[in-house]
């Protein structure tokens, strides 16, 4: 029983990540002052190049520093293009 909790925990994170458009948004890309770490692809998505070691203080390319937090800490606050995103969205359904 616990390993199939386990594995559906794991397919709900799974399911959540992948609702993300990677858009950067959150990350500061509609401010043109990001996070350091957020790099645009090819594919024009952004993704952090420090993902699984995120949450904590980073630097914005402007040099000020700010504290990377899980998304569910913010989705109720505002911030340039949070209109864009899709777990915001999912909040109002």
């Amino acid at each position: 029983m616990e390993d199939q909790y386990n594995t559906y925990q794991e397919n709900k994170l799974k399911e959540f990540e992948d609702a993300c458009l990677r858009c950067g948004n959150c990350c500061g890309a509609a401010d043109n002052n990001p996070c350091e770490h957020l790099i645009l692809d090819k594919d024009g998505k952004y993704f952090c190049d420090i993902y699984e070691n995120r949450f904590g203080l980073h630097k914005a390319k402007n040099g000020n520093v700010f504290l990377c937090v899980p998304i569910r800490n913010i989705l109720f606050k505002s911030w340039t293009g949070s209109e864009k995103c899709v777990y915001k969205k999912m909040l109002v359904r």
